[in-house]
């Protein structure tokens, strides 16, 4: 007789199963572990980028052309480096007529601007961060399921092989019986 002990603790004895059990227990073993997939997509923590203040302006530099300066303005938190490249791409793609560089480093974000230009900027870069938070979130989650998708599949691919091998092996017939 087989046994094995659950994640709950009980033990299972596959002697006194049914197919029809054993089928119903693997598809609650599989809601179980996509819950805990589910729950793990809950739990990863993403906290949003903010512009927590204004530039210090005794910390504001001369800018890469001589009328711009460099303003650094103190974010929530060192963002991952998808998300910058993301915040990137976000501002690349929004048309203005003359584009001014942007590029986060360490705790801060740095805008290469005139000073007049700041406001507008600030403004655009604000709706950018809210939908660069949108979309890293969601990829978060995506690769989370993926991830958990790749799980499932492989669990099940493991019970396919052991009901295979359990086919195989009932069917054998020792010579000495």
């Amino acid at each position: 007789m087989n046994r094995a002990r659950l994640k709950n603790g009980s033990l299972l004895s596959s002697a006194v199963l049914t197919r029809a059990e054993t089928t119903s227990l693997c598809v609650i073993l599989e809601d179980e572990e996509m819950a805990d997939c589910a729950e793990q997509i809950m739990n990863e923590k993403f906290e949003d980028i903010k512009i927590i203040s204004k530039p210090d302006p005794l910390k504001v530099k001369a800018g890469s052309k001589p009328y711009t300066r460099i303003f650094a303005f103190p974010i929530s938190a060192v963002p991952p480096r998808r998300w910058n490249e993301l915040l990137i791409q976000e501002w690349t793609c929004r048309i203005m007529q003359s584009p001014r560089q942007i590029w986060v480093k360490s705790k801060e974000l740095i805008i290469d601007c005139h000073s007049e230009e700041l406001a507008l900027i600030v403004e655009y870069l604000g709706v950018d961060i809210h939908i660069v938070n949108r979309k890293y979130r969601k990829e978060i989650e995506n690769e989370l399921a993926r991830s958990c998708q790749e799980n499932a599949q492989a669990v099940e691919d493991k019970r396919i092989d052991a009901a295979m091998i359990k086919k195989i092996l009932d069917e054998i017939v020792l010579p000495n019986e």
